[in-house]
């Protein structure tokens, strides 16, 4: 799934039934059995934000074949496709969708002769990044896709490619360093002027929990250092979710896939990384981001209202078992300016039609289990997990 403006585009994807593939709708009391043909589905479902709403784009122009395990970024009103597998092949082609017309468009032609494409894979990562020139007074400066990782079918990969936006060729990188073990389901995402990786699955190594960082600038891989404050790691993943928020201050991980006996094969959980810049806290000087879990008086003093049923609480949210189960449902007690305010998906939300305007509004959640809920909750009221 990727967000481009106020629209979230689903391609592909696989499931045994199509409502495994994109459980999503049912929070909003859609149907996905609607939307989705069969496992690897060609369709294009977009989700409106404002509208809370599911349809599905009324395409033209050569789709690319049925996948999954490929990777999707949003850049320039348009949507890049890269890889991904079905049944007997894995890919390397790149393909565009642009969100206007709904129409699918052939790749680029390369202005450099030597740009050589990435090999065929499935679950790496995509992320999109923007390097200023070097006289970066006027803003100017360069938007690429780089590619890190993924699997061909027999073995694991930790390689780096970009792709140019500007010329639409691909490029090998050469990094220093210490880089990531070969790795594919793992996350990424652009923090300033680096990469983050996080977790993932590697051929003879198993699950991952460990934290990289590529300075796209110097090229120097190194790894994330713990702060000795932190709460414990989260449980080794792959397949999750992944996602920076308050103005890259913090990643938050949602659920993914282990091989734990204790939780099973899937995960519901959300954990919350914070980011400090303080040099004099790393082990050495080529890493710079560490996990920390204070707080402040602020967010302690907010933290005491949630879930409390008192005047000041204006929505409340009920949030059903998400197995279907017949377990009772759970009332969490909220505030909409706060929540507003720390969050612009709840601020779409409390503007938008779904949700009634009047004080005392209730607001139903689905296919989330209350603990992950509370924790979302409480991270955003505290800035803290």
């Amino acid at each position: 799934a990727t967000v481009c403006g106020d629209v979230m585009y689903v391609f592909g994807g696989s499931g045994v039934i199509p409502s495994q593939r994109t459980g999503i709708a049912r929070l909003f009391g859609e149907d996905p059995a609607a939307l989705h043909h069969t496992n690897f589905g060609v369709p294009v479902a977009r989700f409106h934000f404002q509208q809370r709403t599911w349809d599905e784009a009324d395409v033209i122009g050569l789709p690319p074949s049925p996948r999954d395990g490929h990777s999707c970024i949003a850049h320039a009103g348009r949507l890049w496709v890269f890889g991904g597998s079905n049944d007997t092949q894995v890919f390397s082609d790149l393909h565009l969708f642009d969100t206007t017309t709904s129409a699918w468009l052939p790749s680029p032609q390369p202005s450099i002769p030597t740009s050589v494409a990435p090999s065929a894979r499935r679950l790496h990562s995509a992320v999109l990044h923007f390097k200023p020139n070097e006289d970066a007074s006027n803003g100017s400066g360069e938007w690429s896709m780089i590619i890190f990782g993924g699997y061909d079918g027999k073995r694991c990969m930790n390689d780096v490619y970009r792709y140019s936006f500007t010329t639409n060729a691909w490029q090998s990188i050469t990094t220093r360093g210490i880089p990531p073990t070969p790795r594919f389901g793992h996350s990424a995402a652009i923090r300033g002027n680096s990469m983050i990786v996080f977790g993932g699955y590697g051929n003879g190594l198993g699950y991952r929990s460990d934290f990289y960082q590529l300075d796209l600038q110097t090229l120097i891989w190194s790894k994330v250092v713990i702060s000795p404050i932190s709460a414990p790691s989260p449980q080794a993943r792959r397949c999750h979710g992944a996602a920076l928020a308050l103005a890259g201050s913090v990643m938050v991980l949602v659920g993914g896939a282990t091989s734990s006996a204790v939780t099973g094969n899937h995960l519901s959980d959300i954990a919350v990384f914070k980011f400090i810049d303080d040099k004099d806290t790393t082990d050495d000087q080529e890493s710079s981001s560490v996990g920390s879990s204070n707080n402040g008086i602020l967010g302690q003093d907010l933290g005491k209202l949630l879930d409390s049923a008192n005047p000041f609480s204006d929505v409340t949210f009920t949030v059903s078992d998400p197995m279907g189960g017949p377990t009772e449902e759970c009332k969490i007690h909220a505030h909409r300016a706060i929540l507003a305010a720390r969050s612009p998906v709840f601020d779409r939300l409390f503007h938008s039609s779904f949700v009634d305007g009047a004080p005392g509004s209730v607001v139903a959640i689905q296919d989330c289990s209350a603990s992950s809920f509370q924790a979302l909750l409480r991270f955003l009221y505290t800035g803290s997990p």
